[in-house]
């Protein structure tokens, strides 16, 4: 059986400059593309990136995740519309080591389990300033080529799929 790719979408473009970390934990979608027909079984295959800088003192988290939703404003599960986690949830700290910048990236693909139409794909992010370890401050996105969110939709795809790590050998 052959796989075929119904649709390619790319955002490279944002209006988010800052996020706030202070208090923090706000979402904020960074890229969306959409909206997409799906049908049952059909397959996105997602990338994201996106350069982050800081105010103030590091460290300061910044983490997110990417979603499928009916939306091109859900943030997550709890949101109106939200399909599917396509990437996990995931975090790093910034930190004067790295000058205060940091690339994150996440990647994934979801298989859609019933059809829809209007879906977007959501890269949404957030922060915390670290203030027990003296951070302070607030993330910010460069201005510029710094970022893209990119998602392949393909039909008769063979999915598979584990939930269990398979070492080869015992360790």
């Amino acid at each position: 059986k052959t796989s075929s790719v119904l649709g390619y979408w790319k955002d490279t473009s944002t209006s988010i400059t800052t996020i706030d970390a202070t208090p923090g934990y706000t979402k904020y979608v960074i890229y969306s593309v959409g909206p997409m027909t799906v049908a049952a079984g059909d397959v996105v295959s997602v990338h994201f990136q996106r350069q982050f800088g800081q105010t103030g003192v590091p460290p300061i988290m910044v983490a997110g995740g990417i979603i499928a939703a009916t939306s091109a404003t859900a943030l997550d599960n709890a949101s109106s519309g939200f399909i599917g986690q396509i990437a996990g949830w995931a975090g790093s700290n910034l930190t004067s080591l790295e000058g205060g910048r940091e690339v994150a990236t996440r990647t994934g693909s979801y298989k859609f389990a019933s059809a829809a139409s209007n879906v977007y794909i959501n890269a949404v992010y957030y922060g915390q300033a670290l203030t027990g370890a003296g951070g302070t401050g607030d993330l910010t996105l460069p201005t510029g080529n710094y970022g893209e969110l990119t998602a392949v939709l393909e039909s008769g795809v063979t999915w598979s799929q584990t939930t269990a790590a398979s070492l080869p050998y015992n360790s």
